[in-house]
């Protein structure tokens, strides 16, 4: 496995919790279930899809038809467009990814970039700097940009294949390059602070302020931003309000995206970047201080202290997070801890789309 020094997901309990509130209408292990252990599934899941990614590279000399075909398959071109009636051919792949490659160069996350930039310095290869990174790597594969490797040493290269590095290298270095991921960096930061307040947000308001503050480098893409955020959040297509753009630490998205009627139809209007993220708020750090010194040793006050933020805001009730704390402590938790969780509980609102109404105290 790759190694995850700043990651540590929660050790779960041995009983399970049943959820008795109105809208978890299923068997909840909430211990197995908290933002972080979600997010070391995904990690998990990450590296198995790149695990299992075809060897070769779009570009690479004397591919096959058959080596082709398993490329466009496990790429997004395939994912957005998988009923075609026929395949596109080695050398339709090249000439689409070539010929949308500066539209595409606009719209990558600050992650790709960052990977593709130490690239380019290195004469096409770069080896990843953490877990996280991972997420980058396989989205960048998906365009048919790059080709990874997993050896057993737990390193992970990326390689830009030469003649992709010539046409992409002028594009990354250019002024105007670093300007458009400053902007796209500021636009992350209003998306995530809309899902850490809203739980989730309609596709249609985030492509319409993204293209607003991109202006013409994503107005004229709306397919390129649909990619963009495929590469970013979890994705729900439901069958009422289309699709919706996700908190990555949901596990349950289906409960959650049937109330998606409850949330915000544009929550970006009302949001700015000088206000305190949502998780800085209220008592979670005098919390975060009480539990520094009794968490379990693979897990960090900070993983405990935003597991609960999160949960409070999926609207579980205050029994299960007092259960979850439990689970990520060597000691039981004091009157104090439980005081001051309650607390947060009470100055937390939770998600507009939570299926719970929380009894305060």
């Amino acid at each position: 496995m790759i190694s995850r020094a700043h990651f540590h997901p929660v050790t779960a309990s041995l009983f399970r919790l049943t959820s008795l509130h109105p809208g978890w209408d299923r068997d909840i292990y909430w211990e197995e279930e908290t933002p972080s252990m979600v997010r070391a599934q995904e990690l998990d899941e990450c590296e198995e899809k790149i695990r299992n990614l075809p060897p070769v590279q779009l570009f690479d000399d004397g591919l096959s038809d058959v080596q082709a075909k398993d490329l466009y398959l496990a790429s997004y071109d395939y994912e957005e467009k998988p009923f075609l009636p026929v395949l596109p051919t080695l050398e339709d792949m090249r000439s689409q990814v070539l010929a949308r490659l500066g539209d595409e160069c606009s719209l990558l996350l600050p992650l790709e970039d960052g990977i593709l930039q130490r690239a380019v310095k290195n004469g096409g290869q770069a080896y990843l700097m953490s877990a996280d990174e991972l997420l980058g790597a396989l989205s960048l594969a998906r365009r048919l940009w790059i080709s990874i490797v997993l050896p057993p040493d737990g390193t992970v290269q990326v390689t830009i294949p030469q003649n992709l590095l010539y046409a992409i290298s002028p594009l990354l270095l250019h002024p105007q390059h670093k300007e458009i991921i400053s902007m796209t960096e500021k636009y992350l930061d209003w998306l995530t602070i809309c899902l850490s307040t809203e739980g989730m947000v309609f596709e249609g308001a985030a492509l319409l302020h993204l293209q607003e503050c991109l202006g013409p480098v994503a107005s004229g893409h709306p397919d390129l931003c649909r990619r963009f955020f495929r590469s970013c959040y979890p994705i729900y297509d439901h069958p009422v309000y289309g699709r919706l753009i996700m908190h990555p630490g949901i596990s349950d998205k289906a409960t959650l995206a049937d109330r998606a009627c409850c949330i915000s139809p544009d929550p970006f209007p009302g949001v700015s970047l000088m206000d305190t993220p949502p998780d800085d708020q209220y008592t979670s750090w005098a919390l975060s201080g009480l539990v520094a010194n009794a968490v379990r040793p693979e897990i960090s006050a900070y993983d405990v202290v935003s597991d609960l933020v999160m949960l409070c805001r999926m609207g579980v009730p205050f029994e299960k997070l007092e259960s979850v704390l439990a689970s990520m402590l060597i000691i039981q938790p004091t009157p104090q801890m439980l005081r001051t969780l309650r607390q947060m509980t009470n100055e937390l609102l939770p998600w507009p789309c939570a299926p719970t109404v929380r009894e305060v105290h």
